[in-house]
């Protein structure tokens, strides 16, 4: 028996590789070949902004501007009624620019979790001490059955739809735009480049997994990790990222990341979109899972992407969308973010690199490829 069919018999028991064929390419390291096959599954323009990935808003922000010169445009987060948006936008402004009045100096926000108002002080988005306490779930409303009857319990302590929060903290909010996706005249974004160079051009067919973690900042949901791999599910990038604002909540229960995990770290936004423009060009493939929200943290524009929260759609529709976690377990039979420490989002990152090998494997047997392999 050939080592090749001895690794593929391997792999088979992960229920990864199920084709010879897609495992040959990977073995071999085919990268055109592979590259060709994951091109196929990029969302479209429309299927972008349905999904609210960032795009420039007056589309002259060009892909051949320098990295600060691309920061100077303004970005959009499109979809969902930015009428409202602009609205919330005008009176901020107006309220900053209100002379001899004590209210000019503050922001009113709505916290996403109680949804109650609270304040920040516009010129430096402090945190007021004067604040109400956030009282929340942290969990999320699930049907349950109860004495043959169906009711909504919260996931967090089996509270009732109606019952008082089980958590306290800082009110917090997603920032500029809402939790919808809505945003208008958002600064600091970048895209990466076209082919420019001989390096450039043997790193245009790479295929690469991301995920991030977030945390709240007096800004909103701010990047403090990020987690790159490639198709073979091997590290290429991996940083904590520390916000220039101040920090409400690090979501450790999410992303597993406390004060004391960022106390030394001292790599900024700024420092990690340098980073990506040397990793990334245009023709990069990105995957990952809701990946709008990953490119809103990192502040990137980028167009050729695989979301498995599209490939892998929800019955009810959008904007429905399955968790990574169960899309996982149903297609791979694998248990991921199950650690009481919080998601490592490495492991994230590879979970949707696996899921696409999965969808691959699968749509080889209607011949979706038949071309590339002839």
């Amino acid at each position: 028996m050939c080592v090749l069919t001895i690794f593929f018999q391997n792999f088979q028991r992960n229920k990864i590789f199920q084709s010879f064929k897609i495992f040959y390419l990977f073995k071999t390291n085919q990268v055109n070949q592979l590259y060709k096959i994951f091109y196929s599954y990029i969302l479209t323009e429309k299927q972008l902004e349905e999904n609210s990935f960032p795009k420039w808003f007056d589309n002259t922000a060009s892909i051949n501007e320098t990295q600060t010169n691309q920061q100077k445009k303004l970005a959009i987060i499109p979809n969902l009624n930015p009428s409202q948006q602009t609205k919330k936008l005008d009176n901020i402004k107006k309220l900053a620019t209100t002379p001899n009045d004590q209210t000019a100096a503050i922001m009113n926000q709505t916290c996403k979790r109680c949804n109650k108002t609270f304040q920040l002080r516009s010129k430096d988005y402090f945190y007021l001490t004067s604040n109400s306490e956030c009282i929340f779930h942290w969990g999320k409303l699930r049907n349950v059955r109860v004495d043959k009857a169906i009711e909504h319990k919260y996931s967090c302590c089996s509270g009732g739809m109606d019952s008082q929060g089980c958590d306290t903290g800082k009110h917090v909010y997603d920032g500029i735009y809402n939790g919808n996706g809505n945003g208008l005249n958002l600064t600091g974004y970048v895209q990466v480049s076209l082919l420019s160079n001989e390096e450039d051009t043997k790193l245009s067919n790479n295929v690469y997994a991301l995920d991030c973690e977030m945390c709240y900042t007096t800004k909103g949901l701010e990047l403090t990790r990020i987690s790159i791999v490639d198709m073979h599910l091997n590290e290429v990038y991996e940083s904590l990222v520390k916000p220039d604002t101040q920090i409400l909540d690090y979501n450790t229960r999410w992303s597993g990341l406390t004060e004391e995990s960022l106390k030394n770290c001292n790599k900024k936004l700024k420092h990690v979109q340098s980073d990506l423009m040397k990793l990334f060009n245009k023709n990069t493939i990105l995957i990952g899972h809701s990946l709008e929200s990953d490119f809103k943290a990192l502040k990137l524009i980028h167009t050729n992407v695989i979301d498995t929260s599209v490939v892998f759609p929800h019955k009810m529709g959008a904007p429905y969308k399955r968790a990574l976690r169960n899309l996982m377990s149903e297609f791979l039979q694998k248990i991921i973010q199950e650690d009481v420490q919080g998601h490592d989002s490495k492991e994230d990152a590879a979970a949707c690199v696996s899921l696409m090998i999965w969808k691959i494997n699968e749509d080889l047997r209607s011949k979706k490829f038949a071309n590339i392999f002839k």
